[in-house]
């Protein structure tokens, strides 16, 4: 196997847990515009039921983890080309939640915990404890481990010009077609939150926080006993809304790519 396939299976691994660090979601500024009235109806609805039915430490304006609610999106911009994927709350607790996504041909699950500062994308604690990803997809497997979790990937509040840090080592074992690969690496985000601005999609036209997230990662792996290291960063934009979540997505450097919400359900 050349060098540059290897290079790209080992940032395959590496992405699949940089994924899990940006499932927040964001777009470019757009001129104010007027909600349509099915729009308004639909937003206004999700607001209420999040509002009734979310309690605790869970709470969160800008991500209703309600059972059974679904966001469907479709995303652009990647070398794969356009697709779509739907992501479901799949079970809700005290203290975090599970979000299922369907790609179509793959499904993944994310662990999100809570606490009183906010959300974090996957469950971990300190220790032995960790976090925990498993990706199948054809000939590819991949499973991952995250350790030492610092910080909130959704914070409880969020006003214009706050900023906030998050950061996470991971490990992962896999198999492409009878490869085994390992890789190892550290992620930190950092996190500010812009300001407020219309944003308009296919699911409707919504009010939204614009949020900046600038991600290094740095890591090493192997690959059918060759070795190679590392280094990536990419800034991303996303847009939540509240009673909604994520609404749209931008990333740039060396992860391009673009993800708008579709349609949604909350019940």
């Amino acid at each position: 196997m050349n060098r540059k396939s290897i290079s790209h299976l080992i940032f395959i691994s590496v992405l699949m847990l940089a994924v899990l660090a940006c499932s927040l979601g964001g777009s470019a500024g757009s001129a104010p515009t007027e909600m349509s009235s099915e729009s308004q109806d639909s937003a206004a609805s999700a607001t209420s039921v999040a509002s009734s039915t979310i309690e605790g430490i869970c709470t969160n304006p800008y991500f209703p983890a309600v059972l059974n609610a679904s966001w469907t999106y479709k995303s652009s911009g990647t070398s794969k080309g356009e697709y779509l994927f739907t992501d479901v709350v799949t079970e809700v607790r005290a203290d975090g939640f599970t979000i299922s996504t369907d790609f179509g041909d793959t499904t993944k699950s994310n662990e999100w915990s809570c606490s009183p500062e906010g959300l974090q994308v996957y469950q971990t604690g300190s220790g032995d404890q960790s976090a925990g990803l498993s990706v199948t997809s054809g000939q590819f497997q991949l499973d991952a481990t995250i350790l030492n979790a610092q910080g909130v990937t959704l914070p409880e509040k969020i006003d214009p010009g706050d900023q906030w840090i998050q950061t996470y080592d991971y490990q992962t074992e896999g198999n492409l077609g009878g490869n085994v690969m390992t890789s190892t690496g550290t992620v930190e985000s950092r996190f500010e939150a812009l300001g407020v601005e219309s944003i308009t999609t296919p699911a409707g036209t919504f009010q939204a926080v614009k949020i900046r997230e600038e991600t290094r990662e740095t890591g090493s792996g192997t690959i059918g006993g060759a070795t190679l290291n590392s280094t990536s960063e990419s800034i991303t934009f996303y847009w939540f809304v509240d009673g909604v979540g994520r609404v749209r997505t931008e990333t740039t450097g060396s992860r391009m790519e673009t993800t708008e919400l579709q349609s949604y359900s909350i019940p």
